[in-house]
């Protein structure tokens, strides 16, 4: 159990370390050329204390003044953003640990950028983000690729996130998934589905799947003559969170500490710590076969697989295929 355990463990710091954070000079978003994408699922972190000021032209401060931009060659990271919908979108900072931004958005190319709305402080701000973070809106053509830029107040720097969220909400389509449900079309907790596979099935890029309270195992097979093959296959750039009481409206009201969300490979549910496990599934989850986008695995408790033979050998608890090329975020999974 041990080893079963170390190998989830090396995977999830594996992944958190390669792919949540690689954004500054050594990686990519320092510069407008080298701009990370962003998506609605998020989420969109990144870190300006090692970035540098860009070459871009300062920003036009008019265009949001009282709003206390004050940009002042402000170290800065870049995202690109290419909406899926025409419509009404939301950009903001909000986080209780970010720090002072001031924000810009653009269409055009790095060359030839054009200024379409910028902001220091919200409006409105609530008591859920930090004393003073950016956020604005503004409609965007579907297809059409736009920059955001971040910097800081003055030239601050530190760590934060960015939230895109659609007139139609954030990640546009939310699938719902509740094992206590007797099972419906997953569009509300009341009318949830009973297993993961179903909102699995349906979800596709940019949408995000909630999933409540209580012990889920997979079952669809790789291959159908093995039963041990069964996981839960995730195929699309989405966002999946766990620790919900199936009652919630909104992200932030979940409670990880009271509500545990259990992907389990232990399928006949008999492990005996560590023992007795030569039945369970060999991967909990299978990622497969995505290559752009990004995906986010949050708030799970992820155990009993069990990687055992020679062709099934790594990534007992996740396993990711050599076909994805896109970032991965795993967070507050144990």
């Amino acid at each position: 159990m041990r080893n079963i355990l170390k190998t989830i463990s090396i995977l999830c710091i594996c992944l958190l370390t390669c792919a949540v954070r690689a954004i500054g000079p050594q990686g990519n978003g320092d510069q407008c050329s080298d701009a990370v994408t962003a998506t609605i699922s998020g989420p969109n972190y990144f870190d300006t204390t090692s970035a540098t000021p860009g070459t871009e032209p300062e920003p036009d401060e008019s265009m949001c003044s009282g709003t206390f931009l004050n940009w002042n060659s402000s170290p800065d990271i870049w995202f690109v953003f290419t909406p899926s919908t025409t419509t009404t979108y939301t950009f903001s900072t909000c986080n209780l640990d970010g720090y002072d931004t001031s924000m810009v958005l653009y269409e055009g190319s790095c060359s030839g950028l054009v200024q379409i709305a910028c902001n220091g402080d919200a409006a409105n701000p609530t008591n859920d983000c930090q004393s003073y973070y950016s956020e604005f809106e503004s409609v965007l053509i579907a297809g059409t690729e736009y920059l955001v830029r971040i910097g800081g107040y003055g030239g601050l720097v530190g760590f934060g996130e960015l939230t895109i969220t659609s007139a139609g909400g954030s990640g546009g389509t939310t699938w719902y998934v509740d094992l206590d449900m007797p099972g419906g079309s997953g569009t509300s907790w009341t009318d949830a589905f009973q297993n993961i596979d179903d909102a699995l099935s349906v979800a596709t890029d940019g949408e995000q799947i909630w999933v409540a309270e209580g012990t889920y195992y997979p079952s669809v097979p790789s291959d159908p003559l093995d039963t041990r093959s069964v996981t839960f296959f995730i195929r699309e750039a989405i966002a999946i969170y766990g620790g919900f009481d199936g009652t919630e409206i909104f992200l932030e009201d979940r409670d990880l500490s009271l509500h545990h969300t259990i992907l389990s490979g232990d399928l006949y549910g008999d492990d005996d710590f560590g023992d007795n496990m030569s039945e369970n599934a060999y991967h909990v989850i299978s990622i497969n076969n995505i290559t752009t986008g990004s995906l986010t695995i949050d708030g799970f408790w992820i155990n009993g697989g069990n990687a055992d033979t020679s062709t099934e050998k790594y990534g007992g608890g996740i396993f990711v295929d050599a076909s994805v090329s896109i970032p991965i975020n795993i967070n507050a999974c144990w």
